[in-house]
């Protein structure tokens, strides 16, 4: 699917997208701000789990990614970060 049309896409929806084709293991790009079609910005590293986080919710599936690098560039390595299940991400391999 194309960026353009991933912007007109809920939240849930990509969620939906996200949850049917990412795998633990997976390398991925996930985009800080593809919310608002700003593509630049980014943290690169692998899927170790999907699932709820404490201060979110229990129905509020987050992707737990150990980072390796960030763009623009930023001390992030061996870091977990925890974006929305919903947020715009790119596997990458």
């Amino acid at each position: 699917m194309e960026e353009q049309a991933k912007l007109t896409m809920t939240e849930a929806e990509r969620a939906e997208e996200n949850r049917s084709k990412l795998k633990i293991g997976d390398r991925i790009k996930s985009f800080d701000f593809g919310h608002i079609g700003k593509f630049d910005s980014f943290i690169v590293g692998t899927v170790k789990k999907i699932a709820p986080i404490e201060h979110c919710g229990p129905e509020c599936d987050h992707i737990h990614l150990e980072a390796e690098y960030a763009i623009p560039e930023r001390e992030v390595a061996g870091t977990m970060y925890y974006p929305h299940l919903g947020n715009h991400i790119e596997i990458i391999d």
